[in-house]
């Protein structure tokens, strides 16, 4: 990728400065193509426009001043649009007319489309950075889209908001969601930015008050993105058909001969006969070939339920995969878990996990990777607070993978937490005698 640097002038103090690229969709991609910028200048929001940046015209780089939007601390410009397949079979993101303009002042986040009514995004008066993408959009599920994703800081607190598709196919503004790190912990940080990958991923990059950058990305948002559609035919070909005249014989005065082949008189004619249609078929079955990952546990861990008012860690495990899993009901002869001394505990029931919704984490297939298991109680395992095994035999049906293949055997162990032993008496001696 060759860069080309444009040096910007503006008069007065220059603050933040963000920019987009329109373009008008498949056919001519580079037709009507317009640069936007955005820049706060000595404390105002101002919006530009250039029809005029590709190599040959470098030094023609100029900027047109559209308006002046208003006060303003910081400024991010992004396009809403469709992720839409292009001949060649690449997905390509047409932009919409007009782009989203946002920016903060006085601590409240305020939005806009093109020329339209100002909304406000986040009205705590405590906002103090702005960024925005266009993020990935699954095209199979409609409720699947990243959506238009504005992440800010408000008072620390790192959050996001994203103008996506519904399951309705209606187009709303959701509420305010927290970034969160890998182990799902809201963050803190004094600079955020949104940034999408090329493997489907949403993802944020962000400054925490040591001045360290960290980053966080959703999962893959693939479907439906990375392979185009085929369309599969059959038909018949190299095939011949033979067509043999028919005689209809006269029986009548006259001399005739006989051969082998045909009887002949006289005199012939062609008989009356019902018209027939001939038809020709192939019998054929089509199915999927797929690339099969091999899904594996990731993260085993115990949680509780109540009873009787009281959470108990000792009867429920959750099991995490790599990838989405099926036929989670009915494996209970096929799962065994033990303590450190062998102890084992029956599995009471299998099931699948709870449907995450967020849509920068969208659910795959029946919707959950989780396999939970209902177990009888080992509060009192041995070695509690060390390690428990879990081990489960595969079989034709049993667990699969999303793409249907049956997941491989595994074993299995982690660290229980939170375990309530009731313990056992300790043995006391009440006689002694020989026999």
């Amino acid at each position: 990728m060759d860069l080309y640097p444009v040096s910007i002038d503006r008069e007065g103090q220059l603050g933040k400065i963000d920019v987009a690229l329109r373009n008008d969709g498949p056919g001519n991609y580079l037709a009507n193509r317009v640069m936007y910028q955005i820049a706060v200048i000595d404390g105002t929001a101002y919006l530009f426009s250039s029809d005029r940046f590709d190599r040959e015209f470098i030094e023609e780089y100029n900027w047109d001043l559209l308006e002046e939007i208003g006060p303003a601390d910081d400024v991010a410009i992004e396009f809403d649009g469709e992720w839409e397949r292009e001949p060649h079979g690449r997905f390509r993101f047409h932009s919409e007319g007009d782009p989203w303009l946002f920016w903060v002042n006085d601590g409240n986040l305020y939005a806009r489309h093109g020329q339209g009514s100002t909304i406000t995004l986040a009205s705590s008066g405590n906002v103090t950075t702005v960024s925005a993408v266009r993020s990935w959009k699954n095209t199979y599920y409609p409720d699947r889209d990243h959506g238009l994703v504005v992440a800010y800081i408000d008072g620390g607190d790192a959050k996001y908001r994203n103008r996506a598709e519904q399951a309705d196919e209606s187009v709303i503004w959701e509420s305010a969601k927290d970034v969160t790190d890998e182990n799902d912990t809201p963050v803190q940080a004094v600079n955020i930015t949104a940034f999408r990958t090329i493997d489907y991923r949403t993802g944020f990059l962000y400054e925490d008050s040591g001045g360290e950058i960290h980053f966080t990305a959703s999962t893959r948002n693939w479907a439906g993105m990375g392979v185009a559609p085929e369309t599969i035919t059959a038909a018949i070909t190299n095939y011949n058909m033979v067509l043999s005249r028919m005689y209809h014989t006269v029986v009548g005065d006259g001399p005739y001969v006989t051969d082998d082949k045909r009887s002949q008189v006289d005199k012939w004619q062609w008989g009356e006969h019902d018209s027939e249609t001939i038809t020709a078929s192939i019998d054929y079955t089509v199915g999927p070939l797929l690339w099969v990952v091999n899904t594996e546990p990731i993260l085993l861990e115990n949680f509780p339920i109540t009873e009787n008012g009281e959470e108990n860690w000792g009867k429920r495990i959750r099991i995490t995969f790599d990838h989405g899993i099926t036929n989670k009901v009915g494996l209970e002869d096929y799962i065994h878990v033990k303590d450190e001394a062998d102890n084992i505990y029956p599995v009471i029931s299998t099931s699948g996990g709870e449907i995450y919704e967020d849509p920068l984490d969208p659910t795959k297939f029946d919707g959950t990777r989780e396999l939970i298991l209902e177990v009888f109680d080992f509060n009192d395992a041995a070695g509690a607070g060390d390690t428990m095994t879990v081990e489960y035999i595969s079989g034709e049906n049993r667990l699969q993978g999303e793409a249907g293949q049956d997941l491989e055997s595994f074993i299995e162990t982690y660290t229980p937490t939170n375990l309530d032993p009731e313990g056992f008496p300790s043995p006391e001696v009440e006689a002694i005698y020989n026999e």
